[in-house]
This record gives structure tokens, sequence and C-alpha cells, in this order.
């Protein structure tokens, strides 16, 4: 690659110093742009197109509807209902412990009423 000297360089050639100084901005508004089209083109692509049209006559009013046996029509659940100590024990508050079988055991005693809330620290001398 031959360096050319100050001298072979056109001036067209060289970029203004405006647009030197202002190439973040432009980089910043050239990001903002290309993020702004791709959440668009994945908000279309993402997203189901609308369900067609029903037309009056095909409604079925559900009021006035004979009621629908679900095992009759075998739409049947053979799956065992969830046990009431796994419902009562088994979640996802990490207040306590990392460990989600342990919650339980450590919020027994945790008292939830009355609840206050104490509003301390800069608030009678605020820093400015």
């Amino acid at each position: 690659m031959v360096i050319k000297k100050r001298d072979d360089i056109k001036s067209s050639e060289i970029t203004p110093k405006k647009v030197y100084l202002d190439r973040r901005t432009f980089m910043r508004g050239a990001g903002l742009l290309a993020s702004t089209a791709a959440t668009g083109f994945l908000y279309r692509k993402l997203n189901a197109p609308a369900q067609p049209r029903v037309e009056g006559e095909k409604l079925v009013d559900v009021v006035k509807a004979e009621p629908v046996n679900a095992a009759a029509s075998g739409f049947t659940v053979n799956e065992k209902l969830t046990s009431i100590e796994d419902i009562t024990n088994y979640n996802n508050f990490y207040e306590f412990t990392t460990d989600k079988r342990g919650v339980a055991s450590a919020a027994k005693n945790f008292v939830t009423r009355p609840w206050t809330v104490a509003v301390e620290g800069l608030v009678n001398k605020p820093k400015i």
C-alpha cells in the first residue's frame, strides 16, 4: 500500500473537521436506526397474523348452547393432582435461602402482618 504524501491528497478527499468530530453521533444514530428496524422486523416476524374473522352465523350463543361434557368428547386429564405438600412447600422465593425446598422451613415464623415500612437515611437531611 502506498501512503500518499500530504501534497498528493486532494482537498475533496479530506474529511471535513465537523464530520470527523461528529462521527460518534453518526454511529449512535446509525445504531439506533438499525435497532429500530430490527425491532420492527422481529415484531412482525414473531407475532402471528390476526385470526380470520368469523361470520355471525357461525358463532355459538354460549348462554343457549348445550353443555359439553369434556370426558365424553375425549378430553381427559390422566395426571394425578399435585399434593398439598408440594403446593405449600416448593416455591421460588429466595429471600431466605437459595434452596427451593428450604424456603418453607425458613419462613415458617416469618411475620407478614402487620407490615411496616421504615423511611430512614438522608430523608431529613438530603445531600444535594
